[in-house]
């Protein structure tokens, strides 16, 4: 298959397109909408108290 000069030119605006939408639909989990948290403590509070309740805070 060889793209015609129209494809060339549609190829990368499509392809940055998809990937947008595909960036968007994959921060949605379960019809939840869904972003990421970062959390910077010190090691200390993270593994005495934080790890041992992140299951519970992604309910």
């Amino acid at each position: 298959m060889i793209l015609t000069d129209e494809g060339s030119a549609l190829l990368p605006v499509l392809t940055k397109t998809l990937d947008q939408v595909r960036t968007v639909l994959d921060r949605f989990l379960d019809g939840q909408y869904r972003e990421a948290l970062n959390v910077r403590v010190v090691t200390t509070f993270a593994t005495g108290w934080l790890l041992n309740r992140l299951p519970e805070l992604s309910e």
